[in-house]
This record gives C-alpha cells, structure tokens and sequence, in this order.
C-alpha cells in the first residue's frame, strides 16, 4: 500500500501509512522492521500537522528498538514546535517517554510518563488511546505489578471498535 501511494504521488498518505505499520510492529516486539518503517515515515512529512503525526508515532518506535537519545530529540523538538497540541500533550508526548523510560529499564517511571491525565483518557481516537494503554499495561508488567497490568489490557478488550 505504502508503494502504490508513493506512485501515486500521495507521498503523505503513505507516510502516516508507513509510521502506523512501524508502532504496531514495535508493539508486537518486531524492531528492527518497525525502526526501519519509522526512520522512512520521518522523511516525508508535507505539512505541520502531519509532521506532527509522522514524528510522533516514529519517536515511540525508535525508543522502543533502543534509541531513546534520537526519540527524547524528536519528543522535545516537537514540545518546542507544538505546545498548544493537545493530542501531543495528551496521547504522544506521554508514550514517547514511557517508550524511553521502558527501555531505560525503569517501569515506574514509564508509568508515570504513562498516567492518567485530567480530560486526556478518553480523547485521540480508539488506536491512539489503546496504543497508550497496551503500554502502561507493559509497565505495570515490567514493575511486577500483574494486577494493574490485568487492568489496563482488560480495557482494551473491552474498548468498542
């Protein structure tokens, strides 16, 4: 699909097609394509909103695959050029750092980074809200805490579609 855009001259399309595929093979422990996919995704960003979005979701994954250094550059680049934006503040920004503390080795602060924000859980589309909680989920089972884990992926399983 991402080809077929790309001829197609829809180069834009295909990125936030490109940075989609990227999380969700992170997320499923497949790094080396994600980064890949995500590195490609930050190369063609055509207006602010996407750049935005392309550099959002590719931050998760390069800090997921272990360049926590390259994905806290692109969350503070994007905190400096996007302040106001509430699906950054809410939804992105949070799971960046608790990408990078994760893979720092420190679950309780990925929790942290991860929590519950006033007005902010329920925003941000099904993908993006349930992306965030699949990760807290992951913290609370790299902190040993199996209970909170077992909570959070129940929401996701029983999140409407």
């Amino acid at each position: 699909a991402v080809e077929e855009l790309n001829r197609a001259g829809q180069t834009g399309s295909a990125g936030e097609l490109q940075a989609e595929a990227a999380l969700r093979e992170a997320l499923i422990g497949n790094l080396t394509l994600a980064n890949r996919e995500a590195e490609a995704a930050l190369n063609v960003a055509n207006s602010q909103n996407q750049a935005q979005y392309l550099q959002s979701e590719s931050a998760i994954v390069i800090a997921m695959a272990g360049d926590p250094a390259k994905a806290m550059r692109l969350a503070d680049d994007l905190e400096r050029r996007f302040p106001e934006s509430t699906k950054l503040n809410c939804h992105y920004l949070p799971m960046i750092r608790g990408a990078i503390a994760m893979k720092s080795g420190d679950p309780a602060k990925a929790i942290e980074a991860l929590g519950v924000r006033e007005g902010c859980e329920l925003g941000g589309g099904t993908d993006i809200r349930l992306y965030r909680v699949y990760l807290r989920g992951q913290a609370y089972l790299a902190a040993h805490q199996g209970f909170e884990a077992a909570a959070e992926f129940q929401k996701i399983s029983t999140t409407p579609a």
